[in-house]
């Protein structure tokens, strides 16, 4: 089977906790899914696929609980089980293929806004590595990034970043008060290019690799509260990927097949990682095409 690539942007709307699982050990109880390589946040396959999964099912009015009986389209976008003469549950895999999403930009506090999205050379690398590996086109905005690539700017990022017209007086953001202000023609007509496509926002500060793992492992910490017949028993502390960040994934699936698009929900809102009760999670997940069609 033949099969194409497309690229979907995550925007959480709301704070976001795919679990890790609890921990016995440190501060925080409980802590997000983390690249084993980078240590940047990130969305295991596995917590994407069931998100997706759950929501094609409710949307369809489909049974996606794994008893044979799911509506026709989760199963072919998903998969499904059936039972066997031994009544075991045999599973038959769907015809899409779903990846992890990274983590494209972080949104950090500022004195000066409420906050910039921060990038770092190896999330922009990684990001137009991937595209290259599923062979999704880039056009323009491949050039312009090997542009960058090519140019010192990535070599030389002892300090933070910003765009020439950022106002500097004075400027902190988290714990950062110097910055470097480059008006790098490639880097100013990449940023535009990025926020022409929707994959970023107008404010960006470009981190070196180390500031930027810094960052994200400085995530919010919720204290949440374990109550028993309304009885506080338990403080405990859960980690969150804050709104505004920007993941991305890849999608396999049939060339020719628009199963999984025409069915998405017109208001493209899904719902990952825990604390759904608690408005966790609520992610607006959006095609991205970065070529005209």
């Amino acid at each position: 089977m033949k099969y194409k690539a497309s690229l979907y942007l995550i925007q959480p709307l709301t704070n976001l906790h795919a679990g890790s699982g609890d921990t016995t050990y440190g501060i925080v109880d409980r802590e997000v899914q983390r690249d084993p390589v980078t240590g940047y946040p990130v969305i295991h396959s596995s917590s994407l696929k069931g998100a997706l999964r759950e929501l094609f099912a409710h949307h369809l009015n489909g049974n996606g609980s794994g008893n044979g009986h799911a509506h026709e389209t989760v199963e072919t976008v998903f998969g499904r089980y059936i039972k066997n003469q031994k009544e075991n549950n045999v599973p038959f895999s769907g015809k899409y293929v779903f990846f992890e999403a990274k983590l494209l930009a972080l949104p950090v506090r500022s004195n000066k806004r409420p906050f910039f999205l921060a990038v770092s050379p190896c999330t922009l690398t990684d990001f137009f590595d991937t595209l290259t590996a599923f062979g999704i086109e880039a056009g323009e905005l491949q050039v312009k990034f090997e542009a960058v690539r090519n140019s010192s700017l990535f070599g030389s990022l002892s300090k933070p970043l910003v765009r020439g017209d950022t106002d500097t007086h004075e400027l902190i953001v988290e714990d950062f008060e110097d910055f470097q202000v480059n008006d790098n023609n490639d880097w100013k007509e990449f940023l535009k290019t990025m926020h022409e496509k929707k994959l970023l926002g107008e404010h960006v500060i470009l981190f070196g690799d180390a500031h930027f793992a810094q960052l994200c492992q400085q995530l919010p910490v919720i204290a949440r509260n374990n109550l028993e017949n309304g009885i506080s028993t338990n403080l405990w502390y859960e980690e969150v990927v804050p709104r505004f960040s920007r993941f991305y994934t890849v999608i396999l699936g049939p060339d020719g097949d628009t199963t999984f698009e025409d069915n998405f929900p017109e208001n493209r809102i899904v719902q990952i990682g825990g604390n759904a009760t608690v408005g966790y999670g609520q992610c607006k997940f959006q095609r991205v095409s970065l070529v005209e069609n």
